[in-house]
């Protein structure tokens, strides 16, 4: 085809119409202009300069040949920065609100960020009507033993101890015990009970009456203040310092009882014959316990000069050196009554045994999970032993038993790193259950909590999900936190008054009132909430990886009292600090707090005796 033939204008139209008609074609030949465009700009090979050897490059002497980068003006290249400059920051600024949205709290949250009236009126009210209220799980009867709900989402109050205080509460899965305010022991629970009274199954003939499932006195008259519950043995410390052994079992306890030669004036009066084993330190020391915690299978006892000592309560006791003996094997004077000694008798091991390797070392603390060990002495160190198959130890690599205490260096650097104890710092509180520890570091201007262990269900408070951690790792939503007193005029570290550790969950309460004020302290938990055991304030069921406030409870709402039954208590939850109580609603009685209590599945709050 002839150049006139090309240019004839029929043949030029139908070009025209056939690619406004074909999109490929558009594109073609826009591709192909821009294509062009670039070439125009192209530069001469022959124009261009060449460097010579030894001169410096000028960059204005140079110019790209490359044909896709035409030359701009400066207009076009000032708003091109500008559009890029745009696009960037609205990114950034929706992937950081978005986070933020993700990260804070609810408007419920925010609101109860301040102390409201309501919460003045929560702690006026617990102080009027003092007991044992409790939540969470209730497969074991301890939560609402009278029950027969699997889970109790609502605050409930322990019909046992309404209107009364405790000297002390100690909890397990099946079983739990608490002395009074008179210093008796009660048990209750379905493992002490000794039937699998699983709830919902009230109305078959081998279920126990309400009555025979409430909380009942097992030892009187021994003016106990401390107990410490393990899977099999429950041991009750005295004032003057003697450690008693019961059975967790009620059964066994009836039949220990019944073997015994005289009954007691407990008996004589119309009471259950008691069954209590003492437990001594070895011959020679002349100390009494000060203090006790214990574990799945075995317990730890401080003395009053500071020593350590320990004792198996069945014959798993030391078998991942959680004892602390440099071996795993059980003392000497482990003693059952033949093979088939059934593991609820008190009486296998009747004396303590001193952890020989720590002598000299003043310790004034004890926490025990279910198969460690921690100590915590008079400067601020902490030694651990026992099973660190999940970093429960926070020493570093996984090891099934750890027979020797060693000391925990990582605790000062927040990790793998360890190193002396800084003339600065000291531990003021340590917490175990199950294969979690936690720590509280305390230095002159700063109030750190640390936790290592199993970490699965957020029992780390980091924010992760983490399946184990080997070293403490820093729960930052409690650490460093400060406030302006109005009493010093200046800014001071909020410290943890106290620290609870229920394996599956945490909990922490913040020195953020004084024990003259009538503002309650703050209470943030973490961990596992499957069986409602936070009662996050979000309303939310799912486990919390860091630390959150959580529901107030309705204090009036539970005694009954004239009240909106259907309005749901304002702010959050807030312990009372030191002060005093109505009990029985006639008596006053001083020097009490509240404390909370985590254990497998569910959370208890009472006031406590100091």
């Amino acid at each position: 085809m002839n150049s006139a033939l090309l240019n004839h204008p029929a043949v030029r139209l139908s070009g025209r119409i056939a690619r406004r008609r074909s999109p490929v074609s558009l594109a073609s030949r826009c591709f192909s202009a821009e294509t062009d465009k670039a070439a125009s700009h192209r530069p001469d090979p022959a124009a261009v300069r060449k460097p010579v050897i030894g001169e410096t490059p000028n960059p204005k002497n140079y110019t790209s040949p490359h044909p896709f980068f035409p030359k701009y003006s400066t207009r076009d290249r000032l708003l091109s920065f500008a559009i890029g400059a745009a696009a960037v920051g609205l990114t950034c600024f929706y992937a950081i609100r978005n986070d933020e949205e993700a990260e804070q709290p609810s408007a419920a949250l925010l609101e109860s960020s301040t102390v409201s009236m309501d919460q003045w009126h929560s702690i006026a009210e617990s102080r009027q009507y003092p007991g044992v209220y409790v939540w969470g799980n209730n497969n074991f009867g301890i939560v609402a033993p009278e029950s027969d709900q699997a889970v109790l989402k609502v605050p409930a109050a322990l019909k046992a101890f309404e209107g009364k205080v405790l000297r002390h509460l100690a909890v397990t899965e099946k079983h739990a015990a608490a002395i009074d305010e008179y210093g008796n022991l009660l048990q209750w629970g379905d493992g002490y009970h000794g039937q699998d009274l699983s709830r919902g199954n009230r109305s078959d003939p081998g279920a126990l009456s309400e009555t025979d499932l409430a909380p009942e006195i097992t030892l009187k008259g021994k003016n106990l203040v401390q107990v410490a519950c393990s899977s099999n043995v429950v041991y009750a410390l005295s004032k003057s310092g003697q450690v008693y052994a019961v059975s967790a079992r009620r059964q066994a306890q009836k039949d220990s009882a019944s073997s015994q030669a005289s009954p007691s004036l407990w008996s004589w009066l119309g009471g259950q014959q008691q069954s209590c084993t003492p437990v001594n330190l070895p011959n020679g020391i002349s100390d009494k316990v000060v203090t006790i915690a214990a574990g799945e299978n075995h317990l730890v006892a401080i003395s009053s000069r500071g020593q350590a000592f320990v004792l198996p309560t069945n014959q798993y006791g030391n078998s991942k050196g959680q004892l602390g003996l440099n071996h795993t094997f059980l003392p000497s004077n482990f003693a059952p009554s033949g093979t088939n000694a059934s593991p609820f008798r008190p009486d296998s091991c009747t004396v303590f045994s001193k952890v020989e390797s720590l002598a000299g070392i003043e310790f004034v603390q004890a926490a025990c999970g279910a198969e460690h060990t921690l100590l915590r002495s008079r400067d601020g160190r902490v030694f651990g032993f026992g099973s660190n198959s999940s970093g429960q130890l926070g020493t570093g690599p996984l090891q099934d038993k750890v027979e020797k205490p060693i000391q925990i260096e990582t605790i000062w650097n927040r990790g793998p790193r360890t190193s002396a104890k800084p003339l600065d710092a000291e531990c003021t509180q340590v917490a175990a259950a199950g294969q979690s520890s936690v720590f509280v570091v305390d230095r002159a201007e700063s109030s750190e909590v640390m936790v290592c262990g199993i970490g699965q269900l957020g029992q780390l408070g980091n924010g992760n999900l983490n399946h184990v951690s080997l070293y403490p790792v820093l729960v930052r939503a409690l650490s460093d936190l400060k406030e302006y007193s109005e009493k010093d005029q200046c800014v001071k570290p909020i410290r943890v008054i106290q620290i609870a550790c229920g394996g599956d969950h945490n909990a922490a309460v913040l020195g953020t009132a004084s024990d003259t004020s009538d503002i309650g302290r703050d209470v943030l938990m973490w961990g596992a909430n499957n069986w409602n055991q936070l009662r996050r304030i979000d309303g939310k069921q799912g486990h919390a990886p860091t630390p959150m406030w959580i529901k107030p409870i309705h204090y009036g709402k539970l005694h009954e009292v004239a009240v909106d039954k259907d309005a749901e208590p304002l702010g959050r939850l807030q312990l009372a600090p030191l002060g005093s109580v109505k009990v029985d609603g006639k008596r006053n009685v001083r020097n009490v707090r509240q404390e909370i209590v985590c254990g497998p599945g569910y959370t208890m709050v009472y006031y406590r005796v100091i």
